[in-house]
């Protein structure tokens, strides 16, 4: 009887570790994928684009609508916007 509790003490352990190899080697091929869309992340920028009406009063005291227009880089690395139209 003691020989059958050993087997099964070292079976659970041996499927404990091979569950805690499995989950280490899915977290290391997900660090090894995000490490290679990082430099593509890096350069890309994202811009958000917005667009609202504002209603202000001007210095005759009438209600004046104005378009604001909102440009947000959203990526991790710079964006140089050249030229709007």
């Amino acid at each position: 009887m003691a020989g059958e509790k050993r087997s099964r003490t070292g079976d659970l352990m041996n499927a404990v570790a091979l569950f805690v190899a499995v989950v280490a080697l899915y977290v290391a091929w997900d660090q090894a994928r995000i490490g290679r869309n990082q430099p593509h992340a890096d350069v890309v920028p994202v811009l958000r684009i917005g667009t609202t009406y504002v209603t202000a009063e001007n210095r005759q005291g009438r209600p004046v609508r104005r378009f604001k227009l909102e440009v947000t880089n959203v990526a991790i690395g710079p964006a140089y916007v050249d030229t709007a139209q």
